[in-house]
């Protein structure tokens, strides 16, 4: 089966057509086109790639495309072929080409160190940009956007959710740190900080400071430290994709105390929770976990028997 993809970009600089092929869902919708606005008298030109696998449509024209997750990347820099080619094997490999998303990815380039250290309001600009235009291309559901980035993409990424976290449902900051104080409407909102044991001691005490204090506004925050590695460093995507699918897919867990677990009221992890009567309950660990199982109503009723009340 053949299958072609029309996008229409309605640019400030005119109308980009771009035409992308697939032909068999094994292949990546692997679209590629220049995102294109006006800032002042400047006019900004990036590249955008989309990894979005079209043969996913349902094929009944009567029945309302589905709305897709959508992961908003802005990649480190500079950005490079190298880079490019490795983003499209890990998005496409581990991502679009295993899930029903859509993965988007700006490089920003010559662009990074004037958003991040002359003018940040040029990152709202660009985000709104950014989204604007991939919603024009693909059937986004507006619920469930992630917003990553890496080195200077992370300062890229993390300012736009500090900003509107209401605008995303998560955020991945990899080795990088919000430029400004924290935002309390950051209370809930999901925050994967990833850095490497390697990373530059005085970006490293930054990060882990923002961690902390990601706690202290009860943010919903996991914190990876990952062994051996530098500033740029490898991720295994499984390690990302996890968390991603944990933060769009899963039911919203019932704990009594929001983020911790039922059994000792240690910090819930997404690797275990167990159903029962119809709502999903989180714990730290296996072993709370089994705990649960053997006497449930014990620690789903008002807390009296349970650690919560001590």
């Amino acid at each position: 089966m053949h299958k072609s993809i029309v996008l229409i970009i309605a640019c400030a600089a005119g109308i980009v057509l771009v035409n992308s092929t697939s032909t068999n869902s094994e292949d990546p919708a692997y679209l590629t086109d220049e995102l294109k606005f006006k800032l002042g008298k400047s006019e900004i030109r990036l590249p955008l790639y989309i990894y979005y696998n079209a043969l996913t449509k349902q094929n009944d024209k009567n029945k309302k495309e589905e709305k897709l997750p959508l992961i908003l990347c802005y990649p480190m820099f500079p950005g490079t072929k190298n880079e490019i080619e490795g983003m499209q094997e890990y998005y496409w490999g581990e991502g679009a080409k295993k899930r029903n998303i859509i993965i988007a990815y700006i490089e920003v380039g010559q662009y990074h160190m004037k958003m991040t250290t002359e003018d940040l309001s040029i990152i709202d600009i660009l985000v709104n940009k950014s989204l604007e235009r991939i919603k024009q291309i693909c059937p986004v559901d507006e619920k469930k956007i992630i917003i990553t980035g890496a080195s200077m993409g992370a300062q890229v990424a993390f300012y736009a959710f500090n900003q509107n976290p209401s605008k995303f449902s998560g955020c991945v900051s990899m080795g990088g740190i919000c430029p400004l104080e924290l935002s309390n409407k950051l209370k809930d909102k999901h925050i994967y900080m990833i850095r490497g044991e390697k990373e530059d001691p005085m970006l490293a005490a930054l990060i882990d400071e923002q961690v902390t204090d990601l706690k202290k506004i009860e943010a919903k925050v996991k914190y990876d430290i990952l062994k051996g590695q530098p500033h740029i460093f490898d991720i295994d995507p499984k390690l990302l994709f996890n968390w991603i699918d944990h933060v769009i897919s899963k039911p919203r867990l019932s704990n009594p105390k929001e983020g911790k677990c039922l059994i000792c009221n240690s910090e819930i992890s997404e690797d275990f929770s167990e159903e029962y009567k119809e709502k999903l309950y989180g714990f730290c660990s296996k072993k709370c976990s089994n705990t649960f199982i053997k006497n449930p109503d014990v620690y789903i009723n008002t807390g009296k028997d349970s650690n919560l009340t001590k």
